[in-house]
């Protein structure tokens, strides 16, 4: 008997059974009695259950002295050489989200932060950047039409906004 995919209706008989063989209370549950894990040892999978203070403690006593897992290997940013590996294992290979259509309220964040950017206010732009463009820009003198071209464009934004 595969326990793993029982519904709701087969554990319930399945539990029940197993108390009669035991000679134990049956109380109709979603967590299987502790008798009846026992029974089935280690077979029985405790997915969706949370651990029992004892289990918790035992799983400590027992992991005490030994390496954590992720002792030894490597973090923070990737080497030039890893980075080719992982662009070379990735190609041709669709993204994780491929397929997933956006909800209404992810479309509509990115269409705000798309119309609200602002490449010199971003936070994430270098301050150098930032100042070299403003440098690069400065003494910049525009033609009348240039102007003219400048606020159309600027009041066609302060439309859509509103």
């Amino acid at each position: 008997m595969d326990i793993y995919h029982l519904s709701q209706e087969q554990w319930d008989a399945f539990n029940k059974s197993m108390s009669d063989i035991m000679d134990i209370e049956y109380k109709p549950s979603e967590k299987p009695s502790d008798d009846i894990i026992e029974l089935i040892g280690n077979n029985f999978s405790r997915k969706g259950y949370p651990h029992t203070e004892e289990s918790k403690k035992l799983m400590s006593e027992n992991s005490k002295g030994q390496a954590a897992w992720n002792k030894g290997k490597k973090t923070g940013p990737l080497s030039e050489e890893q980075k080719k590996k992982l662009s070379i294992a990735l190609k041709g290979k669709p993204t994780w989200n491929k397929g997933i259509p956006a909800t209404d309220e992810t479309k509509e964040k990115c269409r705000q932060a798309s119309l609200n950017y602002n490449a010199m206010t971003d936070p994430n732009r270098a301050p150098e950047l930032k100042k070299k463009i403003s440098e690069k820009l400065k003494g910049r003198v525009f033609t009348e039409e240039w102007r003219k071209k400048l606020s159309e464009a600027a009041k066609k934004r302060v439309r859509k906004k509103a």
